[in-house]
């Protein structure tokens, strides 16, 4: 670790031991205890952290905190090395254990609504899929004013057919956003309510017909010349590869083969794995990045943290792999932040929005009249390969498409024009000016 990144270690380590002892200083104010860090004073402070919900690592970081501050008065603290090494334990524990954990519920929501976070935490599925959940329970129980659980039993398929039905035509919204609310309910009945929907016929959202959003080569150009650093980074990597942009964001360490010059794309939509392109270009800038990701995970483990999300049952399985360095994020968050479901403190991956947002404004600035997203450099890299001759099912693979069907759309956007046909206009012009040069 760089002498800069020690220090600014240490730093914050001191940061947090004077904010945890002062906390402590006003604990034996409030309780009138005396002014000593004997067992049963500090086991008493941790206790009152834990009522109010500080995780075993909070109270660990406490205890080194009192700690810290006795060695530094010249007092031995032998009586707090017991207590040290059960809050780690304990920490490992909540570690090992946390994602598979439903995490804290908030007792003042509706039975029900609990019920829905803590099977949608069971089975993994994304935070922002608990939160549409929820959003679309809670209004359809606002529509059908449905407040006690046992109104639910008056409630069923008509409810449901009537609720997606006025979504789609009073409330004009796009197929996907009644789909998510189908799917939201469908699920909602089904593992809380224990009840199977059946033949529900809705009007339905028609589903627009649209063609991608292509960039050629000079507009990519253009965009990649108003990016900088890291943004700049994702969109030529996005670009390269293929990927979606959330699948960038969770690439880990483990995730880039280097030799092979390949990404593996994991848990991709479908829940299925893939193979894609890992430009040559882009590897030492990688490789750099990784060595930089390196020194902060180390960083992180000296304050006590570096732990990383795994998904399903491998923090159990792999009892140490959340804070192994091949598991961690790529690009990373600049903060630590609360695992909302956990309480874990993590390094979790860059936010969402941090790249859409700076590509939106490269393409403004590259006086680009296209609504391009980063996804646009999805479907530029699979159109761009068409027309450079790869065969479709290759495309597929790269992508990840369950059907060959999906791909096709691309061939609609390449470049030698719709379909491949030759406009008859182009074709009189062809001939006109083959009669000119005779001349």
């Amino acid at each position: 670790m760089a002498k800069h990144e020690r220090q600014r270690a240490d730093e914050v380590s001191q940061k947090w031991d004077r904010i945890w002892f002062d906390r402590f200083m006003a604990f034996l104010r409030q309780t009138q205890r005396s002014r000593s860090a004997d067992r049963d004073t500090v086991v008493a402070f941790s206790q009152s952290l834990l009522r109010h919900g500080k995780p075993a690592w909070q109270r660990l970081q406490a205890v080194r905190a009192i700690r810290n501050e006795a060695l530094k008065r010249g007092e031995r603290t032998p009586q707090l090395d017991e207590i040290i090494l059960k809050l780690r334990e304990l920490a490992q524990d909540e570690q090992n254990t946390g994602d598979g954990d439903p995490g804290q519920l908030n007792p003042n929501e509706p039975s029900l609504i609990q019920e829905l976070r803590k099977q949608l935490r069971i089975q993994h599925l994304a935070l922002s899929t608990e939160k549409a959940y929820v959003q679309w329970v809670r209004r359809f129980a606002s529509r059908f004013h449905v407040e006690a659980e046992q109104d639910w039993s008056f409630i069923g398929v008509d409810q449901v057919q009537q609720f997606l039905s006025e979504l789609a035509v009073e409330g004009s919204v796009a197929a996907s956003t009644q789909n998510q609310a189908f799917s939201a309910l469908i699920y909602f009945f089904k593992h809380v309510l224990r009840r199977e929907l059946e033949n529900v016929d809705a009007f339905r959202a028609k589903v627009p017909e649209t063609l991608p959003i292509v960039l050629d080569e000079e507009e990519i150009e253009a965009v990649f010349a108003n990016l900088s650093g890291l943004s700049l980074l994702l969109a030529r990597l996005q670009y390269g590869s293929g990927a979606r942009g959330k699948e960038i964001l969770r690439l880990r360490v483990k995730d880039f083969e280097f030799r092979r010059n390949q990404l593996v794309i994991r848990r991709a939509k479908g829940q299925k794995d893939r193979v894609t392109i890992l430009p040559l270009i882009l590897q030492d800038e990688l490789k750099g990045t990784i060595e930089t990701r390196r020194r902060l995970h180390d960083a992180d483990l000296v304050r006590g943290f570096g732990s990383v999300y795994l998904p399903e049952a491998l923090a159990r399985k792999y009892r140490t792999a959340a804070k192994d360095f091949a598991w961690q994020y790529v690009f990373s968050a600049a903060r630590i932040s609360r695992d909302p479901r956990s309480g874990i403190q993590r390094r979790h991956h860059l936010n969402e929005d941090y790249f859409p947002s700076r590509f939106h404004g490269a393409v403004k600035t590259a006086g680009i009249d296209k609504p391009a997203t980063p996804h646009s450099l999805r479907h530029s890299f699979a159109t761009h390969l068409l027309e450079s001759g790869i065969d479709i099912r290759t495309v597929q693979k790269l992508l990840g498409h369950k059907d060959v069907s999906t791909t096709m759309v691309y061939t609609h956007v390449m470049r030698n024009g719709a379909l491949g046909v030759t406009s008859p206009l182009d074709r009189m012009q062809a001939r006109f000016d083959a009669e000119q040069v005779g001349v």
